[in-house]
């Protein structure tokens, strides 16, 4: 009388001590195949070892619980998680450093403010000093022309659409 495939199965999986034994070969085939590749945390030694296991653990390609397309399927989902959280983090960064460069530029801005008002004071001294004679001496005009030149803010013609 033949022995089916089925009654194979029956009596592999009614034993424990199979079933032991095959769970540590499986175990030691794919550390052995892991090893193997040039860098065990790798996505192709990561992806080699889920095949390998899924393979591993299979008794028949009919009873198969994971199949090695899942397996492939769930190891790119995972690649592509870690590049979305990459990818986060990357954002993260790049706001975190577009934040330094507003609060450096407006720091900038606030000096640029306290510098004229600096200069507007000391031409506000020399018009006092100079109050006394009848024209503006060449230091004044010189501190005028320079306070009007931080002072003066462009026109922008209606015609032209504002850049930005």
């Amino acid at each position: 009388m033949p022995v089916t495939l089925q009654a194979i199965q029956n009596c592999y999986r009614g034993s424990l001590e199979l079933q032991k034994r095959r769970i540590r070969f499986q175990v030691e085939r794919a550390e052995v195949l892991k090893a193997a590749l040039a860098d065990p945390e790798s996505a192709d030694a990561q992806l080699a070892n889920a095949a390998m296991l899924t393979g591993l653990q299979s008794l028949s390609r009919k009873n198969a619980g994971m199949s090695l397309r899942d397996a492939v399927r769930s190891t790119l989902e995972r690649r592509n998680l870690r590049l979305k959280h990459r990818l986060l983090e990357m954002r993260i960064a790049r706001e975190e450093q577009e934040k330094r460069f507003r609060k450096t530029r407006l720091a900038a801005e606030i000096a640029k403010l306290q510098l004229t008002r600096g200069k507007l004071h000391q031409l506000q001294q020399m018009l006092k000093q100079q109050d006394k004679r009848a024209s503006l001496g060449p230091e004044a005009m010189e501190k005028i022309q320079e306070i009007y030149g931080l002072l003066r803010i462009p026109v922008v013609p209606r015609d032209v659409e504002p850049v930005g």
